[in-house]
C-alpha cells in the first residue's frame, strides 16, 4: 500500500491516465473475449457433445442447390439398424405454430418454434440440466410434457410442478402431465426450446414421421456416434443408404453439434446461427485494444524516463543492484496493470452489467463468473509484465554518471518516441476503419427496399386455442375501424422459411423447373404489404381461375428464363388440383436473412380463411397506440381466449439483422473505446514532450515564431507518424474489409471516403488533444521560462 501511494503522490496526473489507458485497455479486450469465448462454447457443455452430430440435406437440381436442416424421420431407424458406430439416434419436430397452454385458472401463448415433439430418448442423448423428475423417465410415457424453469413460473408461478397437468390446444384439447423440469437452456445452446411433448402422445403422427414409406422431411435427426468416432467416418455408409432409400437426388452430411453455430444454415434452420469471420475479427480487434494499451503504458512510461535519471542514479549510488532496481520498476507496472484490473472489474460490474445484454445481446456478470475475473486479472499481471519490462531495462541499465549528472536524455529518433506512436496510430486507424465500415454496412441494411412497405403494418397471429368462428368476427371487425386501410392474411410468418417445392412451368412444348419456397395468402395481403408487380395482377377473388393461381417474384422468373410468365401454366404439387395459372410477377422481397440471396418464391391463393395464421393489419392512422386499443377492444368484443398479441413487421424485420446490429455495437464500442485510449497516450506523451521543450519553445518565441506556428509545428510530428500509419494501414484495411463483405449477398460500396472519414476522426482528435495540452506551454512567458531553465 505504501509503495501505491508513493506512486501516486509523485505523479498523480501519469498514475491516472497510465491506470485509466490500462483499465478500458484490458475491460475493452475482457469483454471482447467474454463475446467470443460465448460464440466459440455453442453446445460445449454437453458431456458427449464430440459424438454428437445432425443430419442434414445437400441437394442440387438445374444448377439450384437446396439445403435443409429437416431430414426424413425413417433416418432414427436407419442409422441405428444400419449404420456400425451409431450408439443412438433421435429425432425431433418444431411446433411451428402459436400454441395456446393453459392451467385450470391461466391461459398463455407459447410461440411457434418455443417447443418440440421428441422422441422418448431425446434427453437421454442431450444432457441439458434436470430440476425436477428422473431423466431416463422424462419423455418415456405418452401425453409427457417438459417445461423449462421459465415456462413452469408463467405456468404455474413456481417450479414444483410434477404430475400438474397442462392444457394444450391444437385442435382438440389434449391434457398433458407435466413429467420434468428442466433449468432454462443455456444461451450457448443451438437448440432453444421452452416445452417438449412426447411424440408418443401422437401415435398415428409420430409413427408417420418415421415411416420410410410415405413420410416426410419433417424432423431434425441426431446421432450419437460411438466415443472416438468422427462424422466423416460414417459419411460414407449413410450417402450410399441414402442413394438406397431415397435415390440419389440429395446428400446427407452431417456436422458436429458443436460447429452448428457457425456451420449450419440452409432452410427450416432452428439455431441460430453465428458468423465466424465476425468472431475472428472480434477476437483480432480485442488483441489490438489490449495491444494498443499496453503500447500506451509503454509509451507513457518511456515519456517518464527524463525525469526518472537522477532517481536511479542515488538509488545505484546507495547500493542498490540492477536487479533490484529492474524488479522495482517491473513490480510497479505490474502494480499498475491489476489496479487498472480492480477498476476494470468495478466499472464492468456496476456500469457495463446492465447495458450490455441491451448494446451486446449478451449478459455479462462477472460476480457470477469467478473464471472471468481470474482471466482479467492474470491479463492484467501479463499486461503488467510485457508493458513495463523494455521502459524498466532502459532506465535501470542507464550509467551511473550521466543520470547524477542530467536528467536522462530521450532523443526524437528514439523507438519509443516514433515507432510506438506509429503502431498505435495504425492500430487505431484500422479499428476506426472497422467501426466506420459495419456502421456503414448496418444503414444500408436498414435502409436497403426490402420490395415491400413494413411501416405501420402489424402481424396478429391466431394462438391454437382461438375458435375460427371467432377468428372470422375479429377480421370482420378489424376490417370495419376507419383507422384501418388494408387487411391480409398468410399461412406463415410473411417474414422466416417457409415450404420448399418445386414447379414447372409449362411453355408450349417446353418445361422450366425452379425450386421455390410457397406462402398461402390473399388477395388483402398483397395490398397491405404494397408489393409492386413487374407483371400481371393481384389474386382476385371474384375470378374463378383465381383459385388456383399464383404469384411469383422475379427471382423466380430469372430462374425460369422465360420472356414472360404470365398465363403460363405450371405443375405442382402445392395446389389441390396440381396446377396453377401464373397470374402476375411482383418485384423481389426480402423474407429472410441479408446473408443470403433471395430465393424463388410462389404466393398461392388459399380462400380457407381459418387455416390463415398470421393477420396482417396496415394502419391509415399515425397514431399507433390509438388503432391498437381499437384492435384489443374488437378482440375482446369477438369473444377471442387468450391475449391479443401483436408483432409490428418493422419489429420482425429487425431480427433479420440483429447479428449484424451486435457486431456493429461491439466494433463501434471498442474502436472509440482505442481511440480513447490512444488519446491518453498523447495526452501523456506530449504532457512530457512539452515539459522537456519549455526551453526550445521560448527561445523560438524570443526569435519571433507566434504561437500558431509553434502549435503547427508541435502538431507535424504526429501528422508525419499517423500519415505513415495510414499508409501501412491502408492495404491492410482493403483486404480485411473486402474479405468481410464476401459474407453478405447484399453489401454496400467500399469508396476513398470511407478511408477519409478514419483519417479524419483520428486526425481531429489527435490535434484536438495535441493543441490543447501544448496551449499551455506555449502561452507561458519566455523570460520566466528561460530564467528557471
Amino acid at each position: 500500500m505504501k509503495f501505491l501511494l508513493r506512486l501516486i503522490r509523485r505523479d498523480p496526473a501519469t498514475f491516472v491516465l497510465n491506470v485509466a489507458g490500462l483499465a478500458i485497455g484490458i475491460g475493452a479486450f475482457a469483454c471482447l473475449q467474454v463475446f467470443v469465448a460465448h460464440e466459440r462454447s455453442f453446445d460445449r457443455f454437453h458431456e458427449n457433445a464430440n459424438q454428437l452430430h445432425r443430419m442434414t440435406i445437400l441437394g442440387q437440381s438445374q444448377n439450384q442447390e437446396y439445403r435443409s436442416a429437416l431430414v426424413h424421420g425413417a433416418w432414427v431407424e436407419l442409422l441405428e439398424e444400419n449404420i456400425p458406430g451409431v450408439d443412438r439416434a433421435t429425432k425431433i419436430m418444431s411446433i411451428q405454430s402459436d400454441i395456446s397452454l393453459a392451467t385450470e385458472d391461466k391461459m398463455i401463448t407459447a410461440q411457434q418454434g418455443t417447443g418440440f415433439y421428441t422422441d422418448s430418448d431425446f434427453l437421454e442423448v442431450f444432457q441439458f440440466d434436470v430440476i425436477q423428475g428422473q431423466r431416463g423417465e422424462l419423455l418415456s410415457e405418452p401425453y409427457s410434457m417438459v417445461l423449462t424453469r421459465s415456462m413452469a413460473m408463467r405456468l404455474f408461478g413456481r417450479t414444483d410442478v410434477l404430475g400438474a397437468m397442462v392444457i394444450f390446444h391444437y385442435g382438440n384439447k389434449t391434457h398433458f402431465k407435466v413429467s420434468g423440469v428442466l433449468e432454462d437452456i443455456p444461451a450457448n445452446s443451438h437448440l432453444q426450446f421452452e416445452y417438449l411433448i412426447s411424440g408418443s402422445s401422437f401415435p398415428e403422427f409420430w409413427a408417420e414421421q418415421g415411416r420410410l414409406q410415405g413420410g416426410s422431411y419433417t424432423t431434425y435427426v441426431y446421432m450419437q456416434l460411438a466415443d472416438g468416432l468422427r462424422g466423416e467416418d460414417v459419411e460414407g455408409a449413410i450417402a450410399a443408404l441414402g442413394e438406397e432409400h431415397f435415390g440419389d437426388w440429395f446428400q446427407f452430411p452431417v456436422t458436429l453439434i458443436t460447429a452448428i453455430h457457425f456451420d449450419g444454415g440452409g432452410l427450416f434452420e432452428h439455431a441460430v446461427i453465428g458468423n465466424k469471420n465476425f468472431v475472428d475479427m472480434l477476437w483480432g480487434l480485442s488483441m489490438i485494444v489490449l495491444l494498443v494499451a499496453m503500447l500506451n503504458y509503454i509509451l507513457l512510461t518511456a515519456s517518464q524516463l527524463h525525469f526518472r535519471g537522477h532517481e536511479v542514479a542515488i538509488r545505484r549510488t546507495l547500493g542498490a543492484s540492477w536487479k533490484r532496481i529492474f524488479g522495482g520498476l517491473l513490480k510497479e507496472s505490474i502494480l499498475l496493470a491489476l489496479m487498472a484490473g480492480v477498476i476494470c472489474v468495478v466499472v464492468v460490474q456496476v456500469a457495463v452489467h446492465d447495458q450490455f445484454p441491451r448494446w451486446f445481446g449478451l449478459e455479462l456478470d462477472l460476480l457470477e463468473s469467478p473464471g472471468a475475473i481470474i482471466f482479467i486479472f492474470l491479463v492484467c499481471v501479463g499486461a503488467g509484465l510485457v508493458a513495463g519490462l523494455v521502459p524498466a531495462m532502459r532506465v535501470a541499465s542507464k550509467a551511473l554518471v550521466p543520470g547524477l549528472r542530467a536528467k536522462i536524455q530521450v532523443t526524437g529518433r528514439s523507438w519509443v518516441g516514433s515507432r510506438i506512436v506509429v503502431f498505435q496510430f495504425l492500430f487505431t486507424f484500422l479499428t476506426l476503419l472497422a467501426g466506420v465500415m459495419v456502421v456503414k454496412q448496418l444503414n444500408y441494411l436498414k435502409g436497403k427496399d426490402l420490395g415491400y412497405n413494413r411501416e405501420a403494418v402489424i402481424n396478429v397471429k391466431k394462438a391454437t386455442g382461438i375458435g375460427f368462428d371467432g377468428w372470422r368476427v375479429f377480421r370482420q371487425k378489424a376490417t370495419a375501424l376507419s383507422s384501418v386501410e388494408s387487411v391480409g392474411t398468410t399461412m406463415y410468418d410473411f417474414i422466416g422459411d417457409w415450404n420448399g417445392h418445386g414447379l414447372r412451368v409449362v411453355d408450349g412444348n417446353d418445361t422450366s423447373y425452379v425450386i421455390v419456397q410457397w406462402n398461402a395468402i390473399d388477395p388483402g395481403a398483397v395490398e397491405a404489404l404494397g408489393m409492386r408487380f413487374v407483371e400481371g395482377r393481384n389474386f382476385d377473388p371474384s375470378f374463378a381461375t383465381d383459385s388456383t393461381g399464383v404469384i411469383l417474384n422475379r427471382a423466380a422468373a430469372r430462374k425460369l428464363n422465360m420472356q414472360s410468365l404470365v398465363g403460363k401454366r405450371t405443375l405442382n404439387d402445392i395446389s389441390e388440383t396440381g396446377q396453377s395459372q401464373v397470374l402476375g410477377v411482383v418485384e423481389d422481397f426480402h423474407f429472410q436473412s441479408f446473408d443470403q440471396e433471395i430465393k424463388p418464391i410462389a404466393l398461392l391463393l388459399d380462400q380457407g380463411f381459418d387455416w390463415k395464421s398470421n393477420f396482417l393489419v396496415k394502419f391509415r392512422s399515425k397514431d399507433y397506440q390509438q388503432v391498437l386499443s381499437q384492435l384489443e377492444e374488437q378482440w375482446q368484443a369477438s369473444g377471442l381466449q387468450g391475449p391479443f398479441e401483436y408483432q409490428f413487421l418493422d419489429d420482425t424485420f429487425q431480427r433479420l439483422i440483429a447479428e449484424e446490429q451486435r457486431i456493429a455495437n461491439l466494433i463501434l464500442a471498442f474502436s472509440l473505446a482505442t481511440l480513447l485510449i490512444t488519446c491518453l497516450g498523447l495526452v501523456g506523451t506530449v504532457r512530457f514532450q512539452m515539459l522537456r521543450q519549455r526551453r526550445s519553445i521560448s527561445i523560438r518565441k524570443v526569435f519571433g515564431a507566434s504561437i500558431p506556428a509553434v502549435l503547427i509545428a508541435i502538431n507535424n510530428k504526429y501528422v508525419f507518424r499517423m500519415s505513415l500509419a495510414v499508409a501501412i494501414g491502408v492495404p491492410l484495411g482493403m483486404y480485411g474489409i473486402n474479405s468481410w463483405l464476401q459474407n453478405f449477398a447484399y453489401r454496400t460500396s467500399v469508396t476513398a471516403w470511407d478511408y477519409l472519414l478514419a483519417v479524419g476522426i483520428m486526425l481531429v482528435f489527435t490535434t484536438a488533444v495535441i493543441t490543447l495540452q501544448s496551449w499551455r506551454t506555449v502561452q507561458q512567458n519566455p523570460a520566466a521560462v528561460l530564467k528557471d531553465e
